[in-house]
């Protein structure tokens, strides 16, 4: 399973995609917590993608560290 989640990081916000094993990986830079939670909406499909796909390989689109 994988969530989701905006993050604070100083002065702006970014997405952190966080796996049940402790994994993250972050996304863009937003600069208002409503842009991020817009980014999550825009991109639930990640999370549909990688819990599909927890068993094989990670993929290459959640390598981009934002």
């Amino acid at each position: 399973m994988v969530f989701l989640v905006p993050v604070r990081r100083g002065d702006h916000w970014r997405v952190q995609l966080a796996w049940t094993n402790g994994k993250t990986r972050y996304f863009g830079k937003f600069a208002s917590l409503p842009e991020a939670e817009r980014w999550i909406a825009e991109h639930l499909w990640l999370t549909e993608l990688v819990t599909q796909r927890s068993t094989q390989q990670q993929p290459d689109i959640l390598d981009n560290k934002g």
